[in-house]
């Protein structure tokens, strides 16, 4: 029998992320979502916190949750996770805007901000001497 539990789901996404096995984490972790859309808030509940903190690539895995709940089409959760990505250092953050899995949210004010913050910044990192 299969645990139906947000917890579960986003246990078994960690998992597939620390093995670098993308497609199933995204699948689990949207699962995860449609149980508990509030199951990644950093707190301690259900370990979310501490599974976030042994997560290696922090940026990958603010934008996989920033997609995953664009395509649930909840615009708020996607612009907060698309910040934390770019403050992560994640630089494929301005390519959401020709990502299908965004376009439920496109339109949506917090997201445009966040995506023109991370085009102005894809275009000074482009302009800066190389070495700076």
């Amino acid at each position: 029998m299969e645990a139906q539990t947000a917890g579960f789901y986003s246990n078994l996404g960690y998992a597939y992320f620390g093995e670098k096995r993308y497609p199933e984490a995204f699948k689990s972790f949207q699962k995860a979502m449609a149980l508990d859309p509030n199951t990644f808030q950093q707190n301690d509940r259900n370990g979310a916190l501490m599974q976030y903190r042994s997560v290696a690539d922090h940026g990958l895995f603010d934008f996989m949750l920033a997609k995953s709940y664009a395509q649930m089409g909840d615009a708020g959760h996607c612009a907060m996770y698309l910040r934390r990505a770019i403050d992560e250092g994640y630089k494929e953050v301005a390519s959401a805007r020709k990502d299908p899995a965004f376009v439920k949210v496109l339109a949506d004010p917090d997201v445009k901000t966040v995506l023109d913050q991370a085009s102005e910044a894809d275009a000074k990192a482009a302009a800066a001497p190389p070495g700076v």
